[in-house]
């Protein structure tokens, strides 16, 4: 789901999430390619990073999203993309929606392709990649005030952590785009783990 920031969520108001079932992932031999961005899943002798072809219309739909955005207030936006993987969603935000600068963020370990993959827009003072948990980013974010215009938060699992905590790092007027493989329990199709992992009610 893409929400606004308003004075409401700022307080840590607990959003739906747009969900998306957890399936098999591909491993491109040399380079992936997603509309108009490549990108690499492995990165020397590091093991290959997960990749969903299929949810690439989730991928579409915040770019549309930060695209529109970015027209009606007439400026190039910023983005945090807090579980980059890959950094395809960062690179496409770059590509496809004119934004400004993104910074991916990802825990790393050993060898990962994300600063390769980002390198160009690294070079042009476009982009920075930090290796943080998410949440320390998004406080980080709220006490220097480098807010975004879109925060993309992509959990695996639930997005729990992330609902109320990523509008710490939005700006006023800005999106927050959560996503979460756990689709079953935010879709309500689950309501034990929806009152376990949420502490929510389940209306169907």
């Amino acid at each position: 789901m893409v929400a606004p920031a308003s004075a409401a969520a700022g307080r840590g108001a607990a959003l739906p999430l747009a969900g998306r079932r957890r399936s098999r992932s591909v491993a491109c031999a040399e380079e992936c390619r997603e509309r108009s961005v490549s990108f690499r899943l492995q990165q020397g002798g590091g093991a290959p990073l997960f990749y969903r072809p299929a949810s690439r219309i989730i991928r579409d739909l915040g770019v549309l999203a930060l695209a529109a955005h970015g027209r009606q207030h007439q400026r190039a936006p910023r983005v945090l993309d807090a579980m980059s993987g890959s950094g395809v969603r960062a690179l496409r935000y770059s590509h496809e929606a004119n934004a400004s600068f993104v910074h991916a963020n990802e825990r790393m370990f050993g060898e990962h392709p994300l600063r390769a993959n980002l390198e160009p827009l690294l070079s042009a003072g476009r982009a920075r990649v930090t290796a943080d948990d998410a949440v320390d980013v998004y406080m980080r974010s709220r006490l220097d005030g480098s807010l975004y215009d879109l925060v993309d938060a992509d959990a695996f699992g639930t997005g729990q952590p992330h609902a109320a905590e990523a509008w710490w790092a939005c700006r006023t007027g800005g999106l927050v785009y959560l996503c979460a493989t756990d689709s079953l329990t935010t879709s309500g199709s689950n309501p034990h783990q929806a009152a376990a992992g949420y502490a929510a009610v389940t209306h169907k």
